[in-house]
């Protein structure tokens, strides 16, 4: 997916194969869940072992009280995945699906749905926004869902201002959060830049397409932190919003994260 409007022309968006970021995806698999590899994300950053006090964080045993996904005793934050409800229903019922059987043999098979469909590109949605008081309208709609394969041009936008309202109810919860884009960013053939640069473009495209949100998120839950996390050149970039501006607080190797590199090099495809 190339990006646009104002966004660097080179930039490109891969979004992670569904076994990588979609929970149980893979029958029998139980490493397949991303919160898994985001707590590894954290305990291999300089940046979040600081606000820890050095202690690793760890998932709690019950989440019934409303406990964050990564705890310590100094410092805890949640996991939130930044997409939009129908792509992650698309990627999981009609992408191939996985099943690891008693023995750990991998088998690939037909998908759980067959169907044509039309699914929603949240970034782009939220660029119709041009102030919080847009975000704050979201909040008071009362649309609901639209199945699968009854979404058509005449009402994907019913459905995408559904996507929406959940979006915000999600960044509303009251705690830390780390919203995680399960994409790769890259630029297209023959065009590169220096690590630095691109994660300058990479923040600008980020801040162009959820700063209204984030702003929103400050205003109504200034307490609270709001960090992005997304994947760059093998590498896990950490962006921390504050002051209506993304800054780059950590990278983390991708592989220092042993679940996720098992997800990719297991499950991306059955020839790999």
């Amino acid at each position: 997916m190339v990006l646009s409007d104002n966004i660097n022309p080179h930039l490109c968006t891969t979004m992670l194969p569904p076994a990588v970021f979609i929970k149980e995806f893979v029958v029998n698999e139980s490493r397949c869940n991303y919160e898994l590899y985001l707590l590894e994300v954290l305990n291999s950053s300089s940046y979040f072992l600081l606000l820890s006090g050095g202690k690793s964080y760890v998932h709690p045993s019950s989440e019934s009280g409303g406990e964050c996904d990564a705890v310590t005793p100094k410092y805890s934050i949640d996991f939130k995945l930044l997409e939009g409800n129908s792509r992650i229903e698309a990627n999981n019922l009609l992408s191939p699906g996985i099943t690891k059987d008693s023995n750990g043999v991998i088998c690939w098979h037909t998908s759980k749905k067959s169907c044509d469909t039309l699914a929603v590109y949240l970034n782009r949605v939220l660029r119709r926004l041009t102030s919080v008081d847009d975000v704050a309208k979201i909040l008071v709609s009362d649309l609901k869902p639209i199945k699968m394969k009854e979404r058509s041009e005449d009402n994907i936008d019913k459905q995408s201002k559904y996507e929406l309202r959940i979006l915000v109810e999600n960044i509303l919860t009251e705690k830390n959060l780390l919203l995680f884009l399960p994409e790769t960013f890259s630029f297209v053939e023959g065009v590169s830049y220096g690590f630095d640069n691109a994660v300058e473009i990479i923040s600008q495209a980020l801040k162009r397409d959820y700063g209204i949100l984030f702003d929103f998120r400050t205003q109504r839950l200034s307490e609270y932190e709001t960090y992005i996390c997304c994947i760059y050149e093998s590498c896990f970039l950490i962006y921390h919003y504050s002051k209506c501006k993304l800054n780059l607080v950590d990278r983390v190797n991708c592989s220092e994260c042993e679940t996720f590199e098992y997800l990719m090099r297991e499950y991306s495809s059955p020839f790999s």
